[in-house]
């Protein structure tokens, strides 16, 4: 993962523990309005942060990194001279 994918990632999460931590306030402290406001949308807040969250870590430790990591690996064996390993098996 790039420095800016990573930096994205970042505000994606901590944006949405902030919108979360506000939200929690406004039930506890906020006018009878916007405690009734926020306790409907505070699970759907909640649900979509751990949407958000449960997609970073995908992409970090997931099948993308995988992906990532064998283009890496095919970019340096097309870049030199060496030929890759002949995995296949002989017939007899």
């Amino acid at each position: 993962m790039n420095r800016a994918q990573s930096i994205l990632a970042a505000i994606n999460v901590i944006g949405f523990i902030l919108i979360t931590v506000l939200a929690m306030l406004a039930v506890k402290f906020g006018n009878e309005w916007a405690s009734q406001m926020m306790t409907n949308i505070l699970p759907l807040l909640i649900g979509c942060w751990i949407t958000n969250v449960t997609t970073v870590i995908n992409y970090v430790f997931g099948t993308s990194a995988g992906s990532a990591a064998k283009s890496a690996v095919i970019a340096k064996l097309a870049g030199t001279s060496e030929r890759p390993i002949d995995l296949t098996i002989p017939v007899k």
